[in-house]
């Protein structure tokens, strides 16, 4: 009788210890939560044909009429990777130029494709190659394809290139084009400001809505984003809840440190780290990652451009990411940069981001003012803000203009400018006129 209660005893012991070990396995995420993320095994966390678009494509169609493509860039873009593939299908055909090669073939007929600093390792993913002979240019600023030509021109950030492909390059999308009432675009500031990417249209009738935004933590708690990003961390943390809703998690005297606000802002900040040798295939699925634990699908975001830098404690990699609401930008960080995610090696160690996502448009279509117009509505406001009393000086700074929904003070997005002029960022609404950020910023 003794010896089965004793092994009753003993048999009820291990049923608790199992239990128990459970209950820690999963409290410490080595099981992860159906509401975030898969197991790894089961995940890509790759670049994908989403998450790499041109900021802006300019056609040139002939020696005097040019175009500049804000919507629907998807069209050409699909056609411009078919022809990117045929060019890097020769072996051998990469060619070293100089700047003013690169310059004279943009002056005729072509499609380029503009981008903010992307890795070449990403371009080769989105079209299935691998190992091409732009492996190793670096990071791409611009793609050239001359039309009923074989030739292929690429801008990085540190050289000009030339490639020969098999093919012409022929884009039935811009044949169309031709054919029909498209917006014709000029240099209006060539005579104050050599950046030939910088184009004004000739009339300008373009309508658009205001879209709204959905906050995540409206389906997600934030406990449970802290925990996820923290792990086995999470419970040795000091937090703080204030009045306003927004928590903070503090852990090892500040050296990981979380912030999330109840309107979706979320920053973090990771230091400590030791000198871990940099690996961009490793950092780009360490970012997908750290993107899917907060509730965010990877799937639905643009990585805008990547930056490898130098700290003390080694070499890390600054990912800018922004998501699009057909085929447009959007912005809605606090201030005027790009939300970012820092990774050193496989470990995320900087992240400032809002856990909103674009929702439906709402109201009536409305026409949007012209880039220019919208600009002198707020020139002496710029010329104050920069410290620059000739306009002139202002123009010839410019150097970026794109269209982008800009989040407002009510979490919409409006459809907006974005300026970069020098140090500066100046965003306008593009159906008011008004002024609704600038700072400085990194360019």
């Amino acid at each position: 009788m003794k010896k089965n209660v004793e092994m009753i005893k003993t048999l009820v012991l291990w049923i608790l210890f199992l239990s128990s070990m459970a209950l820690v396995i999963i409290r410490y995420n080595l099981i992860g939560h159906n509401a975030y993320t898969e197991s790894k095994a089961g995940v890509s966390y790759e670049v994908e044909n989403e998450n790499i678009t041109p900021s802006n494509i300019i056609i040139r169609i002939n020696q005097y009429y040019m175009t500049q493509i804000l919507r629907d860039k998807n069209i050409y873009y699909s056609e411009a990777k078919i022809r990117l593939i045929n060019a890097l299908s020769q072996k051998n055909s990469l060619k070293n130029i100089k700047e003013s090669d690169y310059t004279n073939a943009k002056k005729l007929p072509n499609i380029v494709l503009l981008f903010d600093a992307i890795p070449a390792d990403y371009i080769e993913k989105i079209i299935n190659l691998k190992g091409t002979s732009i492996s190793d240019i670096g990071y791409i600023k611009e793609i050239c394809f001359l039309q009923d030509s074989q030739y292929v021109y690429i801008k990085t950030t540190e050289d000009f290139y030339e490639l020969k492909g098999k093919n012409k390059n022929t884009f039935e999308s811009v044949k169309q084009l031709s054919s029909k009432n498209y917006t014709r675009y000029y240099p209006k500031f060539e005579n104050i400001n050599d950046n030939e990417n910088i184009l004004l249209p000739l009339t300008f009738d373009i309508q658009m809505k205001v879209a709204c935004t959905k906050n995540i933590l409206d389906e997600v708690k934030i406990a449970d984003i802290a925990e996820h990003i923290l792990k086995d961390r999470f419970d040795f943390t000091s937090s703080l809840i204030q009045k306003n809703g927004d928590y903070f998690y503090s852990y090892n005297n500040g050296q990981e440190i979380l912030r999330i606000t109840s309107q979706g802002f979320i920053e973090y900040k990771k230091e400590g780290m030791e000198n871990i040798q940099a690996d961009l295939k490793i950092s780009t699925y360490a970012m997908f990652e750290f993107l899917n634990l907060i509730g965010m699908n990877h799937k639905n975001i643009v990585i805008s451009s990547v930056e490898k830098m130098d700290r003390n404690t080694g070499t890390i990699y600054k990912f800018d990411i922004r998501q699009q609401k057909d085929d447009i930008e959007v912005f809605m960080q606090d201030d005027v940069s790009d939300g970012y995610i820092e990774v050193s090696g496989d470990t995320v160690i900087a992240a400032k981001l809002y856990l909103r996502y674009p929702g439906e448009y709402t109201g009536d279509e409305k026409i949007i003012m012209e880039p220019a117009k919208a600009l002198n509505v707020q020139i002496e406001d710029i010329q104050e803000i920069m410290g620059i009393q000739d306009v002139e000086q202002v123009i010839a700074k410019i150097q970026d203009i794109r269209l982008i929904y800009a989040m407002n003070t009510d979490d919409n997005l409006q459809a907006s400018w974005r300026y970069s002029i020098g140090e500066y960022i100046f965003i306008i609404n593009a159906f008011t006129g008004d002024l609704m950020n600038y700072g400085m910023v990194k360019i």
